[in-house]
């Protein structure tokens, strides 16, 4: 398996932009990510504080900073997301931390839209959120990745 980091399989791999992502660690944090915009796990606070890393804060859709205090007591609200999330895509940065990107749409008094990233580490066998950033969408025509392109 010349070529392939420690764990990769060809088979089961995804290559993306020359960065391979196993494809289960791929649906494992897909999933994850996914979680964190359904009511029912987003608020839940034995989850939160499994996934939250304690070093977690978050640069909201709004420009406001959250710590993973605020997260923790935010209180149940419901979560109208679009999912799956669109363009959805791991980025390895190293053998135990990726970003996830992705375009969210939210339903609010009317639809918002968001480029979004978060910075996800793995501490054993578990993944843990560690950063998060929401970015508004303004021009609906907007939200393709820019490395998309490359």
């Amino acid at each position: 398996m010349q070529g392939y980091g420690i764990g990769l399989n060809p088979e089961n791999d995804i290559v993306k932009h020359g960065c391979l992502v196993n494809t289960e660690e791929f649906e494992k944090l897909k999933n994850l990510e996914e979680s964190l915009w359904r009511t029912e796990t987003r608020f839940d606070l034995d989850f939160q504080e499994r996934v939250f890393a304690e070093d977690f804060f978050e640069f909201g859709r709004s420009g406001r900073v959250y710590s993973r205090e605020e997260c923790l007591s935010t209180e149940t609200q419901e979560i109208r997301t679009k999912l799956p999330l669109e363009k959805f895509e791991v980025r390895k940065i190293d053998e135990n931390t990726v970003l996830v990107t992705y375009v969210s749409e939210v339903q609010y008094d009317e639809i918002e839209r968001a480029n979004r990233s978060s910075l996800w580490t793995r501490y054993g066998a578990e993944w843990k959120i560690r950063f998060h950033q929401g970015t508004p969408i303004v021009d609906k025509t907007v939200g393709s990745h820019a490395w998309s392109t490359l």
